[in-house]
């Protein structure tokens, strides 16, 4: 059985209506996606998004394609493609049976710890597994409040600038409706009863809870600015399970916790996506006036990050420590197709995407080894630590080096035309200097040259530039390229001899 892996080319950047999307559904349940061995799905009576997860534990898995990764968001046209899958149909029918067949099956998944709770298909044996220990972990809204400081804001309306360290409003679980899932933990929803209904919002959430509370509070302290993803619109709460521990607390049991955040939805699409469509399709969408536009803003965007995110900590800059093309999503083609840079929850990059002094350093006994908490310890506020213990123990400077290659990264792809550094291997580099193709042309020299910079893999030999020397460049070159290239067309036109005419400084 082959499953859909891979977009549907695309002759433009798209802004597909999430809302026309069909899913393969029976009169029970609707299948969202899945990324296999796990699977997305829904009884159909509840409308708002519990995080279900169908493990598939048959022997013959190795009959499927094990490698597949299919999520409707990603590519609507493959929708149509899975719906005529026989497997489809037979995973609505075993759910449908096992469902019928169980008696208070709607108020046992209501019941659902959130998260990590799933079903397990072994052939066609299927049990209930509900798993209670991310639940364990999550804070109320109070608790929050507490531990960062701020106060409880139970408006919707924009907050003024002095009303920063407001909390957003809180919104129940229950009032949410699914449409998609673009991500194993995000889901864009609507608000049938609010004042806007088709509204539609990205549902956040994580497995980890320090991972989810750590994203919240970045994006909470964090001065607004446009390339970056606004705060949270609401905080989404749910009451509690309990584990069998506390099951008859009371008190633990009708906790209302903070399961997730909703963020304003961008259509455009995940960078590496759109480039990697325009790149098959030899479309427009990566035009260089796209390009130069796309390289400032998300450089614009890492340099209010390193200067506000550490909020009144003037001693230590902001970090942004996941910078990746899959980071970085686009605003609709009528707001212009925007950079906007997503994913504040401070994890570990791709290895291609990671400087390569941070493996060194980390192994160093002035950087101790980072020892991941464990999984059931209770949130006690924002992190001084990091996965990587580089990000915890270096220097500004080192940190803003370190953030300046993955940036140069990101702009090589960009500049190119290339979706990932992974997909080339070593092959971006040549006799220790870029590989330039697409952008030999239309790039000026002076960016090229500092993109390279950018990526210098010894920064003590060939120290890397500044965030702000980057931007500075990006604007200044680009600009003095659109002015030459008018003169240009302005002598063609003319039918003056280029030749005297004067040089542009």
């Amino acid at each position: 059985m082959t499953f859909p892996t891979s977009p549907a080319k695309r002759p433009r950047i798209e802004s597909p209506d999430p809302l026309s999307v069909k899913f393969r559904s029976n009169h029970s349940w609707t299948l969202y996606g899945y990324k296999w061995p796990t699977v997305f799905a829904q009884p159909k009576y509840l409308s708002y998004p519990l995080f279900i997860k169908i493990n598939i534990e048959n022997e013959d898995n190795e009959r499927y394609d094990a490698s597949c990764s299919y999520f409707p968001a990603y590519s609507v046209q493959a929708i149509t493609r899975a719906a005529s899958d026989i497997f489809i149909d037979q995973l609505l029918e075993i759910l449908t049976d096992w469902s019928n067949s169980v008696t208070g099956f709607k108020e046992a998944c209501e019941a659902l710890p959130f998260g990590k709770s799933f079903i397990a298909i072994n052939n066609t044996e299927v049990s209930f597994r509900p798993q209670r220990s991310f639940e364990d972990q999550l804070c109320t809204l109070t608790t929050l409040r507490g531990l960062w400081g701020f106060k409880y804001s139970v408006s919707s309306k924009p907050l003024r600038p002095e009303a920063v360290n407001q909390m957003p409003p809180a919104i129940p679980l229950s009032s949410l409706r699914i449409h998609l899932y673009l991500h194993d933990t995000v889901v864009l929803v609507t608000i049938p009863g609010s004042k806007d209904p088709k509204a539609l919002y990205i549902f956040k959430t994580n497995d980890r809870a320090e991972r989810l509370y750590q994203e919240i509070h970045t994006l909470l302290i964090l001065p607004p600015h446009p390339n970056v993803l606004q705060r949270p619109s609401f905080l989404v709460t749910k009451a509690t399970v309990g584990s069998a521990a506390q099951r008859h607390d009371t008190a633990f049991n009708q906790r209302v916790v903070v399961v997730g955040f909703l963020a304003p939805y961008h259509s455009g699409g995940q960078l590496s996506r759109v480039i990697s469509a325009a790149a098959e399709t030899g479309s427009e969408a990566l035009a260089t006036e796209n390009q130069a536009k796309w390289a400032r803003q998300l450089t614009s965007a890492l340099l209010h990050v390193f200067k506000y995110e550490n909020g009144t900590d003037k001693s230590r800059c902001g970090l942004y420590t996941n910078l990746k093309p899959d980071n970085i999503v686009l605003t609709s083609p009528e707001d212009g197709s925007n950079v906007v840079l997503i994913d504040f929850e401070k994890k570990i990059n791709w290895r291609g995407y990671t400087p390569p002094e941070i493996p060194k350093i980390s192994s160093d006994r002035e950087f101790p080894i980072y020892r991941r908490p464990k999984s059931n310890k209770p949130y006690d506020g924002p992190k001084t630590c990091h996965q990587q213990s580089f990000w915890t123990y270096a220097e500004n400077d080192e940190r803003e080096a370190a953030m300046v290659y993955m940036l140069g990264c990101c702009l090589w792809c960009i500049l190119e035309c290339q979706k990932c550094i992974h997909d080339l291997g070593n092959h971006w580099w040549a006799n220790d200097r870029f590989y330039w193709r697409n952008a030999m042309n239309s790039v000026p020299p002076q960016v090229r040259d500092i993109v390279e910079r950018c990526i210098s893999r010894d920064n003590k030999a060939r120290p890397r530039p500044t965030l702000k020397e980057v931007l500075e460049v990006l604007e200044v070159r680009w600009e003095e390229k659109k002015v030459l290239e008018a003169l240009e067309l302005e002598w063609k036109v003319s039918g003056r001899n280029s030749s005297t005419r004067h040089p542009v400084k």
